[in-house]
C-alpha cells in the first residue's frame, strides 16, 4: 500500500477549532482566554513536518510512506508482520497567562473510528481522554512521540486522519 499519510492534531482547551487543508505553515495556538492555560504544537528538529490547517489546529505531515519504500527524513516507517509502523516526534509549549507557577498534563483522545492503533508517547488512544504526560512547564517545548500501526490491508483512502487526535492541555 502506497498512501499520502497526514495526521492532524486539533489543539484543544475549551473547544475544537475547525479543520480544514491549507498548504501554508504557521505554528498554531489553541483558543485564550484571560488567564486560561494554551498551548501550541511546534516543529522539532528530529520531527516531521508541520502544516497549518485553519484555526487552532495543526497537521503533521507524514508524507507519503510505505511498507515498501520508507518515508522522508524525521518519519522512521518499520514493516512488521501485520503491517507497519509509522513514527514520528512534535513538540508542545505551554502558556499560562495568569503566570501562577502551575504546570500542566496533556491529555489525548482519538475522535473518530479508526483501524490504526495511535499511540502518543507510548500510550494507546481511544475515544476517552488518556493522561500522556503531566508536569508539563509553560514556556519549555516538551517533545512527544507519535506512532501509528498500519494495518497490511490498509487502503490507501484510509489514510487521511484528519481530526484523528484531540490533545487537551488541563492545569495541574
Amino acid at each position: 500500500m502506497r498512501g499520502r499519510f497526514v495526521l492532524a492534531i486539533a489543539c484543544v482547551i475549551l473547544c475544537a477549532g475547525a479543520a480544514r487543508r491549507r498548504p501554508a505553515l504557521r505554528l498554531p495556538a489553541s483558543p485564550v482566554a484571560d488567564g486560561v492555560m494554551s498551548f501550541s504544537i511546534v516543529a522539532v528538529p528530529d520531527g516531521a513536518r508541520l502544516t497549518d490547517l485553519g484555526g487552532s489546529s495543526a497537521g503533521i505531515d507524514l508524507g507519503t510512506v510505505s511498507r515498501v519504500s520508507g518515508a522522508r527524513s524525521n518519519v522512521e516507517v518499520q514493516p512488521k508482520a501485520t503491517g507497519f509502523e509509522v513514527k514520528t516526534r512534535f513538540g508542545i509549549i505551554i502558556r499560562d497567562p495568569a503566570a501562577r507557577g502551575r504546570t500542566g498534563s496533556l491529555l489525548a483522545a482519538i475522535t473518530v473510528p479508526t483501524r490504526y492503533t495511535i499511540k502518543l508517547d507510548g500510550v494507546q488512544l481511544g475515544p476517552a481522554a488518556r493522561l500522556v504526560a503531566s508536569a508539563l512547564r509553560p514556556g519549555t517545548v516538551t517533545t512527544h512521540r507519535l506512532e501509528i500501526q498500519v494495518p497490511a490491508d490498509a487502503r490507501e483512502d484510509e489514510a487521511a486522519l484528519l481530526n484523528a487526535i484531540q490533545l487537551t492541555v488541563v492545569p495541574e
